[in-house]
């Protein structure tokens, strides 16, 4: 019962901040554009880091994240 219970608890507050921190702008159409808009202005004005984060989470991945591979 004190599982449900804080799992309930759980819940609520992650909707909560979710939408205290206007995270449902992220979902719609325009913020994946503008995010996509950041992240290549941010590529083409360090390409080698993106590369480098890349090959981080790649290699601390390994075999567990099968996506990646």
């Amino acid at each position: 019962m004190m599982k449900r219970i804080f799992l309930i608890l759980f819940l609520l507050i992650v909707v909560a901040s979710f939408f205290y921190f206007d995270l449902n702008q992220l979902l719609t159409l325009e913020g994946l554009k503008g995010l996509m808009a950041q992240f290549d202005a941010y590529k083409t004005q360090s390409p080698l880091l993106i590369i480098d984060y890349w090959w981080i989470i790649f290699t601390l991945c390994g075999r567990h994240c099968s996506f990646l591979t």
